[in-house]
């Protein structure tokens, strides 16, 4: 991926950050790129990339990573994206070994650790057991 100019860079970065975390969006909408690897993909390169500019231009520090947490407004969003999960959704995932997988693209491209992580995968368990979204 080339992208020179910061101001692509920081367009394209807050574009796939609002599609991806943004948690009053039309959800159905965007329901196929969110859990999408490809996307996901994209998004870690960019964003690999976005860091690299912005350390370059002294916007942050160098070695700063983006983290995810279970408790904040990326969390909260992820959330709302598993709850949203019809019930097909969960049984293709379950079927496929691919809830770790599907888990870990919802949260690329931030860095998450074990703890979070943990806290993500026992929601899904938890939502599974106790649906909250309206088409389980």
């Amino acid at each position: 991926m080339e992208i020179k100019e910061f101001a692509e860079l920081n367009a394209l970065n807050k574009l796939l950050s609002k599609v991806k975390f943004h948690k009053n969006l039309d959800f159905d909408e965007f329901k196929d790129f969110v859990g999408s690897p490809i996307i996901s993909g994209i998004y870690e390169r960019l964003a690999k990339e976005y860091l690299s500019e912005c350390i370059k231009l002294g916007y942050v520090n160098e070695g700063y990573q983006a983290e995810f947490s279970f408790n904040s407004k990326d969390g909260e969003a992820l959330r709302k994206r598993i709850d949203n999960l019809t019930k097909e959704e969960r049984t293709t995932l379950e079927e496929n070994n691919a809830v770790e997988f599907y888990l870990r693209t919802l949260v690329s491209p931030l860095v998450c650790n074990e703890q979070n992580f943990t806290q993500l995968k026992e929601y899904y368990e938890n939502c599974k057991e106790n649906p909250k979204g309206p088409k389980h």
